[in-house]
């Protein structure tokens, strides 16, 4: 199996965050039979981390909707966070359910982070939470969202605005012609970058890897995870001992009024 989109770490190997026996319970016979070729949440964790920095920040706050995407990402974030040198201020949870977060926000102002992270989705009240801490911090202090907010739809960025948002995986401009062409004729997907060009890329990728091999599936699955796919629309992909690809990008894109703008693709 070679997956364009699944980001679940656990899947592959083991961080912060990650449920009980993964990623063995999934291999029974010890023997890897999955690789993806989009970066796992724990890439994006380290690109927000580090994203953070860039932007002056020495002391972050982490807040989850509560949710098991959001708070296994929280723990990647503040270990991620940790890592960068950055002083994790406080941890917390949203209410997905409330509809007003002033007082969550003045609590998390008075930690009197240089930015703050939001782990979870904006269908959950993300965009009001945002709106709130817009209201209650300093201004300028950076809040910075995991690819749950990436598909906010320019109806709903008002709140929002200024946000930085991650998305794995490479930005429809820095892909190559071919990926390009694919986002010109059938869109980008649900989140910029990550779609038909991903799925193209996937389905490319597994076609050389049968035509390479000997027409045994442990002979298509060794083919695939000990080469590198050459001339796809991504680029060169290469494929580490865990099935993750080795080059990781990370698009950050920020929040502007009709949609979301590249801030930075940072790759790990």
């Amino acid at each position: 199996m070679l997956s364009p989109s699944n980001t679940r770490v656990g899947l592959t190997h083991t961080a912060p965050g990650t449920a009980s026996g993964e990623p063995a319970r999934y291999y029974p016979s010890g023997t890897r039979n999955y690789a993806r070729i989009v970066p796992a949440e724990d890439a994006q964790a380290r690109a927000l981390a580090k994203m953070a920095g860039t932007l002056g920040a020495r002391r972050v706050a982490i807040i989850s909707d509560g949710e098991q995407y959001g708070d296994a990402l929280a723990a990647m974030l503040a270990a991620a966070a940790r890592r960068e040198g950055l002083r994790v201020a406080s941890r917390g949870r949203w209410d997905p359910h409330a509809q007003r977060f002033e007082g969550l926000a003045r609590r998390v102002a008075g930690e009197r982070p240089d930015a703050v992270l939001l782990s979870g989705l904006w269908q959950l009240n993300g965009v009001a939470l945002a709106g709130a801490l817009r209201g209650s911090l300093d201004p300028g202090t950076p809040l910075l969202a995991t690819d749950g907010f990436a598909s906010l739809p320019d109806s709903a960025t008002g709140a929002a605005l200024g946000l930085y948002v991650a998305s794995p995986g490479l930005p429809p401009q820095r892909m190559r012609s071919g990926g390009r062409e694919i986002v010109r004729r059938f869109g980008a997907g649900q989140l910029p970058g990550l779609g038909p060009p991903y799925a193209a890329q996937a389905a490319e990728a597994l076609l050389a890897a049968i035509a390479r091999s000997d027409g045994t599936r442990r002979s298509v699955v060794r083919t695939l995870l000990g080469g590198r796919v050459e001339g796809g629309v991504l680029g060169p992909i290469r494929f580490d001992r865990d099935g993750d690809i080795v080059v990781k990008p990370i698009s950050i894109y920020r929040v502007r009024r009709g949609g979301l703008s590249l801030a930075r693709v940072i790759v790990s």
